[in-house]
């Protein structure tokens, strides 16, 4: 059970359908981890007030990537709104594996960066 969870987020950052930008996002933030040198985009498309698509560019290590990608998949037709009442604990459980103190910088970062989103 431990492999899968762990697979899991190998695929997500490897192979996450979210990566990549979206041409004229509705919102879009930016932010980075000084402590590991993670940096993050997040794209969103907003119609209607409702999260149709969502894309993000990153550099740095597999857990943001994976944090970035399953919070992507949760708000994904979700109302925008949505994104400032999620709080830390709702994506440490997406994410499904425990995270040490040590790398909750990294395992937050997306939240933070999608609450940082503004308008283009």
């Amino acid at each position: 059970m431990k492999i899968d969870r762990f697979k899991k987020i190998w695929e997500h950052a490897q192979l996450s359908p979210h990566a990549g930008a979206i041409k004229r996002p509705t919102l879009s933030g930016a932010g980075e981890n000084p402590l590991c040198g993670d940096a993050l985009r997040i794209d969103l498309a907003v119609k209607n007030g409702v999260i149709i698509d969502a894309k993000f560019t990153h550099h740095g290590c597999a857990l943001s990537a994976t944090a970035t990608s399953l919070l992507l998949e949760d708000l994904i037709g979700k109302r925008a709104t949505a994104i400032h009442t999620m709080d830390e604990y709702a994506l440490l459980k997406l994410i499904g594996a425990p995270v040490s103190p040590a790398r909750l910088t990294c395992a937050l970062l997306p939240l933070r960066v999608a609450k940082s989103a503004r308008p283009k």
